[in-house]
């Protein structure tokens, strides 16, 4: 796997020594002989949340890359020192407008990411009693209430893996 230019450090952040590279806990790293500090390359953490209303799902229509235009779930990056959940409920508000509360979590799956290398989703599920009304925003340019039998296919595997893993539960769930 190609890695990205994100991760490209010469210097130590630490002490500015130049770093060298060599074979740390199993993988090549680059690390500082001075201070001892190792560069560890550690995926990026995105939450997902399925939104639902009996039979409905929130989608949003995303505003940015990637897949700017492409109906997805709503979800984002966990910001540092924030707690994953809480990150679930900030952008589910941010991306279309509704405050959800108890998030049980549906899985956490890895993907490649040719931005950031390796992602880390965490997929949520939060239930509403009723279809409250969507304001997209944020990252966001719509939002809205889609039957589930309607979502196809969403832009990342991630997402696809996390929905169809919610689906499956909750048809066996239901008997």
């Amino acid at each position: 796997m190609k890695l990205g230019r994100h991760i490209d450090f010469k210097f130590c952040p630490m002490c500015a020594s130049v770093l060298v590279e060599g074979p740390i806990d199993g993988a090549m790293r680059r690390y500082c002989e001075k201070c001892g500090w190792i560069h560890y390359l550690n995926p990026v953490v995105v939450v997902c949340i399925i939104a639902h209303c009996g039979e409905k799902v929130v989608l949003i229509k995303r505003g940015i890359e990637p897949e700017k235009g492409e109906w997805s779930l709503p979800g984002g990056f966990v910001d540092v020192l924030e707690e994953p959940c809480k990150a679930a409920t900030r952008e589910l508000e941010e991306e279309a407008g509704v405050l959800g509360e108890n998030f049980p979590i549906i899985d956490a799956v890895h993907q490649d990411s040719p931005r950031y290398t390796s992602v880390i989703v965490i997929g949520y599920e939060v239930a509403f009693d009723k279809e409250e009304p969507l304001v997209a925003g944020d990252d966001a340019v719509d939002a809205k209430w889609v039957d589930i039998s309607e979502v196809q296919s969403l832009p990342f595997d991630s997402f696809n893996k996390i929905f169809g893993k919610w689906k499956k539960l909750r048809i066996v769930n239901n008997k």
